[in-house]
């Protein structure tokens, strides 16, 4: 079973031990006149057995012991040590002191365990959450501003204990009254520079050939300086975080196997002789991670040291997890507090100030009000504005080009423009001829060539002035004929804005749709944005994100569940004992973790099942064969919900 209990820890069944420690009771009852002995021996008996009833129950997750508790097991087992019952002629007082020894190494050893699973849980969540900010750069960044206020701390505490040169040389001028500043700061100053440049030496040790890497990549002067100043808090915060993520994931495999250790090494009470050699190592595994397999007995004395010592030993644990776990709610939350605490303070009593004006001035109350209603009609002709100018207009202009109307403004030039200019310019041109005296064959020719742009007969007058321009200009016709050729040349620009205008004409209604798009836009996104907020799909959105990133890590924990059990399939436990503890210990946690992810995402009633089918993956009793092919019916039953 993935919750653990008492029999998990037992080769026996306890059910049987209990029998036997019923008719040791019995044949005590017989006795009429019993001893002190006999009295005291059925008096622990039952306080263990008390114990031990709580912590076999199936409820019993998160039960653990309390110091009250280890007292009185400690109690137990001195009484029995200091009465030597595990000696005692008598078969009865035997018996039960072996038994209610049995009972206090395996509560002893559940209690452990229970601890240990716990640890690794929770340094899963850790590892976790330290691969997460890996990934990005900005959460590196953030991590460093959460954690300055502990490093700014750790650093003057370090500052303290350095050890430096006391003798300072004070100047002659100094007065009498500052040489104890000046020799103190100048103390601190060594002590700081001296503790930074140890730091930075420590540091650059380690990720020093990835600057090396950089600077080599680039021939960059600027980035180089950049990677070694501005970016090296960076590195040295991912260095950090690195080095926390691999003591945790050592931290993890060390849990592991000393949880597979104990699973494999389990007390025993069988044809009434109690085996506790596990019991002999249990100190020495816990506290320097020594694994020891023999046959030995166990001894009452390394139960009680293991009593003991236990609360040391987990503390131990608990500093060695406590000293690379994530960062507290409040280091990695007070940045958003202090934010907002100093912007609340700056508007503080400003708004303080309002609210009392608000509530003694009649004035006040009125400018205010008159102040909203501004806004409110501004926000309202704003609205109307846009709704006119960006959407009616621009769709009316999409429509009118549909209906083909004459009075669209997309154009560069009016529409008579080219026709007025160019009948001035044929008036212009006859009355030249006119004045000038030309001999025409016909009018309507010359009207013909000026509408073609062709001036021949104005500019071979042109040509015979410039060989007199003085005189022309006096007393000739040059500067007429020169304003006439202004006039073609205003023709001609005019005829090429004809052209444009053509063409802007021909995509008037793509022209239409690029003025619409942004206002339509703006509006599809507002009505999105608000039925998205009014039907809660925001939160459905990262409800869906976090089912998928569950569902992710059950299919992970379900692989190497399987992988563990392919290698058992195929070959039995090797010479390695430490590798086979890690692996039971990891198919233990797996399953723990994989039911405490799944209870997210199954159904209630689905749950039940498939933690049933979980259980029998750790089982003792089934088969390896057995388990292999109970992997493959939880894919196929409960592959549907990991999707």
């Amino acid at each position: 079973m993935s919750v653990l209990t008492p029999q998990r820890f037992v080769a026996s069944n306890l059910e049987s031990v209990q029998e036997k420690a019923t008719f040791f009771l019995s044949n005590i009852e017989q006795f009429e006149n019993e001893d002190s002995t006999l009295k005291e021996v059925k008096k622990i008996v039952f306080e263990v057995y008390d114990i031990g009833e709580k912590y076999s129950k199936e409820t019993a997750e998160d039960i653990k012991l309390s110091s009250s508790e280890l007292t009185l097991l400690l109690n137990c087992a001195e009484v029995i040590k200091s009465g030597k019952w595990l000696e005692s002629t008598d078969d009865n007082i035997k018996g039960l002191a072996e038994i209610s020894i049995l009972y206090i190494t395996v509560l002893m050893i559940t209690d452990t365990s229970k601890y240990l699973i716990d640890s690794t849980l929770d340094t899963l969540n850790d590892i976790s959450y330290y691969d997460r900010v890996l990934s990005r750069t900005h959460l590196v960044i953030l991590y460093l501003v959460q954690n300055l206020p502990h490093k700014i701390a750790d650093f003057f505490k370090e500052v303290s204990r350095v050890n430096i040169k006391k003798s300072v040389d004070i100047p002659g001028w100094m007065p009498e009254y500052g040489k104890k500043v000046f020799t103190q700061l100048m103390l601190w100053t060594r002590s700081a520079v001296k503790l930074i440049n140890d730091t930075v030496e420590t540091f650059i040790k380690s990720p020093t050939t990835f600057i090396i890497e950089k600077q080599r990549a680039s021939r960059s002067l600027l980035n180089n300086f950049w990677y070694v100043t501005f970016k090296l808090p960076y590195f040295y915060s991912s260095f950090e975080i690195e080095k926390k993520r691999k003591n945790l994931i050592c931290l993890k495999k060390d849990n592991i196997t000393k949880l597979g250790y104990l699973f494999l090494n389990v007390p025993s009470y069988e044809n009434n002789k109690l085996q506790i050699s596990v019991i002999n190592h249990t100190v020495g595994l816990l506290k320097d991670n020594v694994y020891e397999f023999n046959s030995t007995d166990g001894s009452i004395d390394s139960l009680i040291e293991f009593i003991k010592t236990r609360p040391e030993i987990l503390h131990q644990l608990e500093v060695a997890e406590k000293s690379n776990t994530i960062p507290s709610y409040w280091t990695r939350t007070w940045p958003l507090y202090v934010s907002g605490g100093m912007i609340a303070l700056s508007y503080a009593p400003t708004i303080i100030y309002n609210i009392h004006l608000l509530a003694t001035s009649p004035e006040t109350r009125r400018e205010c009000f008159d102040y909203f209603k501004g806004i409110t009609l501004y926000i309202y002709d704003t609205g109307l504005s846009f709704w006119n100018n960006w959407i009616i207009e621009p769709v009316n202009n999409i429509l009118k080009t549909i209906r083909h109307d004459d009075q669209s403004e997309i154009a560069l030039m009016s529409q008579k423009s080219l026709e007025t200019d160019l009948k001035s310019l044929e008036r212009m041109v006859l009355e030249y001829v006119e004045d000038a005296h030309l001999e025409v064959a016909d009018k309507n020719v010359i009207i013909e060539k000026v509408k073609y742009g062709d001036l021949d007969i104005i500019m071979s007058e042109y040509e015979k002035e410039l060989k007199t321009p003085v005189k022309s200009i006096l007393v000739g016709d040059m500067l007429r004929n020169l304003l006439i050729q202004i006039q073609k040349t205003k023709v001609d620009g005019t005829l090429a804005l004809n052209g444009v205008d053509k063409i802007l004409k021909s995509q008037e209604l793509v022209f239409g749709f690029v003025a619409a798009s942004p206002s339509i836009l703006i509006l599809v996104l507002l009505k999105n944005t608000f039925m998205s907020w009014y039907r809660g799909e925001n939160a459905e959105k990262n409800e869906k994100l976090k089912h998928i990133e569950i569902c992710t890590r059950v299919c992970e924990s379900l692989g190497s569940i399987e992988k563990l059990i392919d290698q058992m399939v195929v070959g039995s436990r090797n010479e390695n004992h430490g590798q086979d503890c890690y692996k039971i210990g990891l198919l233990f946690i797996e399953a723990k973790n994989l039911k405490k992810l799944a209870v997210n995402i199954l159904p209630t009633y689905v749950y039940e099942t498939f933690c049933c089918d979980i259980d029998e993956l750790i089982s003792q009793d089934v088969d390896i064969e057995y388990k292999l092919l109970s992997i493959q019916r939880i894919w196929n039953v409960y592959g549907f919900y990991f999707k």
